[in-house]
């Protein structure tokens, strides 16, 4: 478990951010205090040596008395010390590492530019991995008492790929998209997306329970 006075150190459109500050609204118990950098402050060297060590990266967190831990899952790992090797190894895990690996792999892709062929090729095989280890069986929000690990990856990675590139929505089956968006009406999502309309972002966060066309003008119109 994290210490009291702990700071999560974070930014609006990094992935892995939302997916340890999603984790955090899970985790009430865990006296972590969310400090939001923006692009600039990220860009600034002395920002980045006083608040985020040595690696540089977001998310960071940081209790004064060792070493930030910048890794997003080592992060997670402290959220839930005892649990943490048997989830790592569970089918939610595998889900996690799915979502962290192939659809992230996806996500840079469109990112970088790359040839375009490829990377829809890529994010198909992303999608039909991806639906192989999700569990569906708890699409009513009032269901889903608490979000997994692999479910946050899942749809941050799904979000981010279909805000780069919104007619890729279409690939997805609809009893996955009814499932990302019934994660989007579950009690800490709520609490992460609050947080995140407090800055200025470009790839919004309940793609899923908005229309296929709404979400993409957004897009757009934040670009």
């Amino acid at each position: 478990m994290t210490t009291a006075g702990s700071t999560l150190f974070w930014t609006v459109d990094s992935p892995f951010s939302r997916i340890v500050l999603w984790a955090l609204c899970e985790n009430e118990d865990n006296h972590v205090k969310p400090v939001h950098l923006s692009w600039a402050e990220l860009n600034n060297n002395q920002t980045i040596e006083s608040k985020l060590g040595p690696e540089r990266t977001v998310p960071c967190l940081t209790d004064n008395s060792s070493l930030p831990t910048s890794d997003s899952l080592r992060i997670l790992a402290t959220f839930q010390k005892a649990t943490f090797a048997d989830w790592l190894m569970s089918r939610d895990g595998a889900l996690y590492r799915c979502c962290e690996g192939q659809w992230g792999r996806v996500m840079y892709a469109l990112y970088d530019g790359l040839e375009p062929k490829k990377v829809r090729q890529l994010w198909l095989i992303a999608v039909e991995a991806a639906e192989h280890l999700v569990d569906l069986t708890e699409e009513n929000p009032e269901k889903i008492a608490k979000v997994s690990l692999g479910n946050i990856a899942l749809h941050t990675f799904a979000s981010f790929c279909v805000g780069l590139k919104p007619e890729w929505r279409s690939d997805l089956s609809p009893s996955l998209t009814g499932f990302l968006a019934s994660l989007e009406q579950t009690a800490s999502f709520l609490k992460l997306r609050a947080q995140l309309e407090t800055q200025a972002h470009l790839i919004r966060c309940d793609a899923f329970s908005r229309s296929a066309a709404g979400a993409g003008s957004s897009i757009e119109a934040a670009r």
